[in-house]
């Protein structure tokens, strides 16, 4: 496994924060502050890509929103506008914008034209390229220093992750849990 991912490297330490004296003992509790870490490093990577390319950092949760519902072919206006948490119209300001750079684009629904699904554009996938490949070129020379059992663990670790963080994600009708910290779906007592 790389190094900057180990306990102890000056890297980590920046990122997650100093270690408090009841986590020497336990591994589990690095492997969270390495989670949390992380997921404070993406939201810094989000603004970055929105300051470096003029799209708000909406936006670019946008296009996130956008690419995680491609396989199932697209998203409503009024989902996209919970998922990101704002309103219907500054769901509609926001995605003119991004039409206006292909990002993004409405279109009706198959079988059903008096309902209009929001999909990536013509230039998401260049714009993806990018802004970013290097990342997923750095991941993927990360990945790669791991071993079979090194990635299945870490795979089944992630995964369970990406699965109670959905589970959190604010739905049609469901209140966020109190306590909750809705970026990084922790307890706001969890957080470093």
């Amino acid at each position: 496994m790389a190094s900057a991912a180990r306990p102890g490297n000056p890297s980590w330490e920046r990122a997650a924060g100093p270690a408090r004296p009841d986590e020497q003992s336990a591994p589990s509790t690095h492997v969270v502050r390495l989670a949390i870490a992380l997921v404070r490093q993406a939201a810094v990577l989000g603004t970055h890509l929105a300051e470096q390319t003029g799209l708000h950092t909406t936006d670019v949760r946008a296009l996130q929103v956008l690419d995680l519902a491609a396989t199932a072919g697209g998203i409503s206006m009024g989902e996209l506008a919970r998922q990101l948490s704002i309103t219907p119209q500054a769901a509609s300001a926001l995605l003119d914008r991004l039409e206006a750079r292909d990002l993004a684009r409405r279109e009706p629904y198959p079988g059903d034209r008096r309902r209009t699904q929001v999909i990536l554009g013509p230039a998401a996938q260049a714009f993806g390229q990018q802004h970013l490949a290097p990342l997923a070129t750095r991941l993927q020379a990360a990945a790669a220093e791991l071993t079979h059992a090194e990635a299945d663990a870490v795979q089944k670790f992630l995964g369970k992750v990406v699965d109670a963080e959905q589970a959190q994600a604010p739905h049609p009708g469901r209140e966020q849990p109190q306590g909750e910290h809705r970026a990084a779906g922790l307890p706001t007592d969890a957080v470093p």
